[in-house]
């Protein structure tokens, strides 16, 4: 499976981003740059990638850095399911459309609540 461009057997986690526009807003694309790392092999890469994520993969000499969102495990059968994520996708489009649901009437719950006999 890949994520984010990267092979390594995992599932498949959409990000928001496309490969050919910046992933962060004020993100611009960039030409070359040459940098050098330092005695522990470290590289600096900027502001831009501050606090970011980042898969490094191997390609014989080159290397490959592409932005990522880790997903928890627990949380990754979601995307697994397409019928679940199909729903929670539908539910969030609803929500930000303002088509809420009244809710549940609590007075009429409580009345029943009484008249139910204790055990």
């Amino acid at each position: 499976m890949r994520l984010g461009g990267y092979k390594q057997g995992l599932p498949t986690f959409p990000l928001a981003h496309t490969p050919d526009s910046p992933d962060t807003p004020g993100m611009s694309k960039r030409a070359t740059q040459t940098k050098n790392t330092d005695s522990k092999g470290r590289l600096t890469l900027g502001e831009a990638f501050a606090n970011r994520t980042i898969i490094v993969e191997e390609r014989g000499d080159d290397i490959v850095l592409h932005l990522a969102r880790v997903i928890p495990e627990r949380e990754s059968w979601l995307y697994d399911n397409p019928t679940a994520l199909g729903a929670v996708r539908r539910g969030l489009k609803q929500a930000r459309q303002g088509k809420l649901s009244d809710g549940p009437n609590l007075a009429n719950a409580a009345k029943l609540a009484d008249k139910l006999e204790d055990n």
